[in-house]
Formats: C-alpha cells, sequence, structure tokens
C-alpha cells in the first residue's frame, strides 16, 4: 500500500474525488478508472508536441488549468526534468504535478500545467523579423542559464539514468552502450559499439578514429534533449504601456541530460 505522499485525488466526472494510489517510485498507476475517464469526457487536444492525434505521445487539456501528455512512449524523466529545472534554475519549463504509467494500457501520462499559447512551429510563418530576435534571444538565455547548472559527474539522463533515444538506445538499455557513462571515454566506446550492429569492420575503424579524435576533452553540461520549433511555446501579449510582450516555455523534450 502507498504512502499517503504516493496518493493522488483526481476529480471523477460527476465532480466526486476519486481516489488514485500511484507509486512515485516505480511511476506505476495502480487503479484509477475514473481518471481514463476524465481523460476521455474533457480532454481536447491540443497543438503541442506531436502536431497530430495519430502521433505516438499525445497531449489534452483536461481543465482550465491542467494538460495531460500521454501514450506509450512518453519517458517519465520529462516530469523529472521540468521538477528538476523548476526547482534549480529560471529556465521556463511547465510545471509538473505527477507521472506515471498506467498498468493496464501500458501509457505513461504527464499531468502538467495549462498554458494558452501556441508553438513556435504553428507560429513562425506569421511571426515578424523583430519577434524572431525576441524569440532567438528568450531561447539563447534560457541555454545559457540551463547550462549554468552544476553539471554531475557523469554522462547520462537526470538522476543516473541510461540515455533513451538516439546513438544510445539499445534494447533493455544495455550500460554498455546506453549509460550513464563515468567519463567521455566511456561513452565514446558505447558509440562505437552501438555502430557495430549496423556498420562494416572497415567502417568501424574509420569510425573509431573520428569518434576518439573529436569527441574529447570536452565539459559536461546540461542541454534540452529534443529542441525543435514544436516544443517551444510562444505566448503573446501587450505588456506595460501597450508594448508587446513574449513569453516562452520549454515543453517536450525527452530529457535534459548531461553533454559534452
Amino acid at each position: 500500500m502507498p504512502s499517503r505522499a504516493a496518493q493522488r485525488v483526481h476529480e471523477g466526472a460527476s465532480g466526486s474525488p476519486r481516489r488514485c494510489a500511484v507509486s512515485t517510485r516505480t511511476h506505476t498507476l495502480r487503479r484509477c478508472g475514473d481518471y481514463r475517464a476524465l481523460v476521455v469526457e474533457n480532454a481536447a487536444f491540443l497543438r503541442w508536441g506531436q502536431g497530430s492525434p495519430e502521433a505516438s505521445a499525445k497531449v489534452f487539456r483536461v481543465s482550465e488549468h491542467f494538460a495531460v501528455k500521454m501514450g506509450h512512449r512518453v519517458p517519465l524523466i520529462e516530469a523529472e526534468n521540468m521538477q528538476f529545472l523548476a526547482e534549480n534554475s529560471k529556465v521556463p519549463v511547465l510545471k509538473a504535478h505527477t507521472a506515471f504509467r498506467d498498468a493496464d494500457t501500458k501509457k505513461s501520462y504527464i499531468i502538467m500545467d495549462y498554458i494558452s499559447g501556441d508553438t513556435l512551429q504553428t507560429l513562425l510563418p506569421s511571426l515578424s523579423v523583430a519577434e524572431k530576435d525576441e524569440i532567438s534571444t528568450l531561447v539563447k538565455e534560457a541555454f545559457t542559464e540551463m547550462r549554468s547548472i552544476p553539471p554531475p559527474d557523469y554522462l547520462g539522463i537526470l538522476n543516473r539514468n541510461a540515455y533513451l533515444h538516439g546513438v544510445f538506445w539499445s534494447d533493455g538499455l544495455d550500460p554498455k552502450i546506453s549509460g550513464p557513462f563515468a567519463s567521455q571515454q566511456e561513452m565514446n566506446v558505447a558509440i562505437i559499439e552501438k555502430l557495430r550492429q549496423t556498420e562494416s569492420a572497415p567502417s568501424i575503424r574509420l569510425l573509431k578514429n573520428m569518434v576518439d579524435q573529436t569527441l574529447r576533452n570536452h565539459r559536461a553540461l546540461f542541454t534540452h534533449g529534443d529542441l525543435q520549433p514544436k516544443n517551444i511555446i510562444v505566448e503573446r501579449s501587450l505588456g506595460d504601456h501597450g508594448c508587446p510582450k513574449i513569453k516562452i516555455t520549454f515543453i517536450g523534450g525527452a530529457s535534459m541530460r548531461g553533454k559534452v
């Protein structure tokens, strides 16, 4: 039986409170039929993140103040990333309230704040040069802030987790390929081991030399794992004296990862 701190209360369709026992350690939803009903009955598809209802990850607005990201391939580490950045930096990220995996459907859910606005991907064609310049400055400032966070003593995802995507993906997250890594040299070995699965021996010899020559003596920094226009929400409003005001918020991103 999970502790009281590991329980979350959701509102059912009738408005009465429904108890859902959630293990925050395993991120497994143990019983929440009423929550699934809430999503089905009240969700309005948002144009956030993945851009179509057929995508592997979908984002729904479920109330005036909350949205839910769900799907079979939604990494729960995203919620931990958002919480970490909110607590340790001024990087503009959504507030994540909880995250869990449904034991029946195997889908993952992240409950987060809903904010008004559109993705940068949607707005780009209509933005003026001045607005693009301002957004570029805001993104640069956010990354400068993110990269000023003291780095961990490893290369990997937050809380010493393995990399989940790209060249480091492996079945079962084999630590020899997916990490985390104690050094850049270990990371280079992992890159070559992954490439051995698809490349010929002559190619591996060439690539190993290139990797060893270029990926060395770099600092480890926190960075966004999936920076794309679709993962930036832009809010436009009028500030003091009627002057236009732009605010950005990062969404999505499989990880904020230690990176060279």
